[in-house]
């Protein structure tokens, strides 16, 4: 049984995305560059062992 009002998830705003490369001992290269209704937002490149990038974005007003 609820108690309570129940929540509704279509109230909260929507979480940014995020993009988190991480390379392994071996290294090499990696790149992230998440586009939202066609316009990339953000570009982040990792490269050597364990190399890290990571991309995150803002979704545009509206639809999500």
């Amino acid at each position: 049984m609820v108690q309570g009002p129940v929540p509704d998830d279509r109230r909260r705003p929507a979480k940014a995305p995020t993009i988190a490369v991480v390379l392994g001992t071996k290294g090499g290269q990696a790149s992230c560059s998440p586009a939202f209704r066609g316009k990339h937002v953000q570009l982040a490149t990792a490269s050597g062992s364990y190399g890290r990038a990571t991309c995150t974005g803002e979704l545009p007003a509206g639809r999500h």
